[in-house]
């Protein structure tokens, strides 16, 4: 439902992503709605959107919503409002996305798997207000690195970095926050949770982020 630097591992560049995205309206004739959110009206001007256009833009109108963050208020603004209020009370996060899997002596632990890229990354930070700790690591798939500073900066305490592409998140983000390292995920977490007989990272009121 957005449009955000992603997938570049793929597309050959935003601009290929962005036209693979928006030939999803292609098709459409002046009958048919397409539904935009807010600031796309260039992009839809640009690709000769025929359709009549609707827009959406985050609200705080679904006060019951289970799911975590700004990008999925705007996903449910993307329907009507008595279906969305409907379903964002009723819906369970799904597994690996900002899926709650423990509080454990006040620290929150959030499994954010499936976020693979630095756009995924960047809405994950934006959605909590307690400090985060963040777990990181694995394969890199481009993006700017060092452009995440700021919001690192505004809700991260500290990274515990694991596994590969250490060589790339290390230097980009060691002069915003305090960073670690270890071997494998598991040993990142024992880090965190001062199971390794150091003392631990996280603090109650804190979330440890996947």
């Amino acid at each position: 439902l957005n449009i955000s630097e992603n997938h570049l591992d793929f597309h050959k560049d935003m601009e290929e992503y962005v036209s693979a995205k928006m030939r999803l309206f292609a098709n459409q004739t002046a009958e048919d709605v397409a539904i935009l959110q807010e600031g796309m009206d260039d992009l839809a001007h640009r690709y000769g959107l025929a359709a009549r256009i609707e827009h959406y833009a985050v609200t705080e109108r679904f006060p019951d919503m289970q799911l975590m963050g700004p990008h999925n208020r705007a996903n449910a603004e993307a329907v009507s409002e008595e279906a969305a209020a409907r379903a964002v009370a009723a819906f369970t996060p799904l597994e690996h996305r900002l899926e709650k899997v423990a509080e454990i002596g006040g620290v929150l632990y959030v499994n954010d798997s499936k976020c693979t890229t630095v756009e995924a990354l960047r809405v994950a930070l934006a959605s909590f207000e307690r400090p985060v700790i963040l777990l990181a690591g694995g394969k890199f798939k481009g993006g700017n690195l060092p452009g995440l500073c700021p919001l690192l900066k505004k809700h991260a305490r500290c990274v515990a970095l694991f596994g590969a592409s250490r060589e790339r998140f290390e230097p980009a983000w060691r002069d915003t926050v305090p960073v670690t390292w270890d071997q494998t995920l598991e040993k990142a977490l024992r880090r965190v949770a001062g199971l390794d007989g150091r003392p631990a990272l996280a603090r109650e009121g804190d979330v440890v982020l996947l």
